[in-house]
Order: C-alpha cells, then sequence, then structure tokens
C-alpha cells in the first residue's frame, strides 16, 4: 500500500508541474542525522559517524516576487551508526509541501521555507529492546521542515543555483511505542530554472498570446 501511495503522490506532483508555471529543478542534500531520544532507551549508546543523503525534485508555483509554494518529490538514505552497536539503516520517500518567503535583492534572493512532510519507509532496521528483534511499524512518518538559505542567479532571470540549511523532524516516530525520532540537519545544494525560460528556449509556446 505504502508504495502505491507514494507513485501516486509522486505522478501528482509531475502533473501539476506542466500546467503551471514557477520555477523546477533538482536538489541535493548531505548531512548528519540523529536519534533524538535514544538515550532513554540505550543510556551508553554513543553515537559514531553518521550521514544522510536525500535526493529529489522540487517545482514553486510563484504567488508572487516574495511567496510561493514549493512541492517536492524525492528518496533518503540515514545510516545512523554507534561505537558499540550495530549501524541502522534507513531508506525512505518523502514528499515536503513548503510555504516559502523570499526576500530578492539586487544580486541574489535570500529564502525561508517551512511545511508539513511525509517519508514512507521502504527499508528500515530492527532493533533490540527486550524483545527479540522489535521491527518498525510506522511505514509512513508525518512531520515538519524547515529551510533557508539564499538563491545565486547565473544571469539575469534564468537559472541559478541555491544553497542552504535544512532540518526535519517528525510527529509520529518510526518505532512501535517509542518516543525515538529522528532529526535530519543537512547542507542543500540545488540547480533551479523557470518554465517560462524553458519554453522559450525549446520553443514551446511561441504563438501563444
Amino acid at each position: 500500500m505504502k508504495k502505491e501511495v507514494a507513485i501516486l503522490l509522486t505522478l501528482v506532483c509531475l502533473s501539476t508541474t506542466i500546467f503551471a508555471e514557477g520555477n523546477f529543478g533538482g536538489k541535493a542534500q548531505f548531512g548528519y542525522p540523529i536519534y533524538a531520544g535514544v538515550e532513554d532507551y540505550l543510556p551508553d549508546a554513543q553515537q559514531d559517524f553518521s550521514y544522510n543523503s536525500n535526493i529529489s525534485a522540487f517545482f514553486e508555483f510563484i504567488v508572487n516576487d516574495y511567496f510561493g509554494i514549493q512541492l517536492e518529490a524525492g528518496i533518503t538514505m540515514k545510516n545512523i551508526d554507534y561505537i558499540s552497536f550495530y549501524p541502522d539503516s534507513w531508506e525512505m520517500l518523502y514528499f515536503p509541501i513548503y510555504a516559502k518567503c523570499k526576500i530578492p535583492t539586487d544580486f541574489t534572493e535570500y529564502y525561508f521555507m517551512a511545511g508539513p512532510s511525509m517519508h514512507v519507509v521502504l527499508e528500515g532496521p530492527y532493533m533490540f529492546f527486550g524483545d527479540p528483534y522489535k521491527e518498525i511499524h510506522n511505514d509512513v512518518l508525518f512531520g515538519y521542515s524547515f529551510e533557508g538559505g539564499v538563491s545565486l542567479p547565473l544571469f539575469p532571470g534564468g537559472d541559478s543555483f541555491v544553497f542552504g540549511i535544512h532540518y526535519n523532524a517528525h510527529f509520529n516516530k518510526p518505532y512501535s511505542d517509542l518516543n525515538l525520532d529522528i532529526i535530519d540537519f543537512d547542507l542543500v545544494l540545488a540547480y533551479s530554472a523557470n518554465t517560462r525560460d524553458f519554453t522559450t528556449t525549446h520553443g514551446f509556446g511561441r504563438n501563444l498570446q
């Protein structure tokens, strides 16, 4: 069921971009995931080198020069390692929806966006908490994300590079009956283009008035 939901949401996000004008592009995120609350269950756990990587596509519906609505669809892989325990590995699809605020200047554009997110767990670890290898039970995680950064145009009115910082947490938790959450702190690198520039470059809509 979770894969069917993920595929449906991806198709919805992609189909909306065909009929709307806005900014679209690809995004890569690299960062550090942590278990919040792990000390309540594993007091001796010391987190070692861990990493988080996300790859996604996005589309921003432009409201005006200062506001927008951004949809994303992507996949994330997390590896949380410990000095004295086996590492946990996760693979998830994720679908955030952002309300975006922008501050344009003469040379660049600053932005901040926040909104709800949904993660669909494709693969997750098993952990030992008294019962033999308790399996994850929440395959769909609902949470919230924040992101802020700067967009640097390559030329006036054209494509741009985006650099930012991303934070994500969840309302419900991945493990049943455990108040244990995965929090992400990520560096964001993205490339953004505008649908108006794309259609003009490729000749679509030239005869439309």
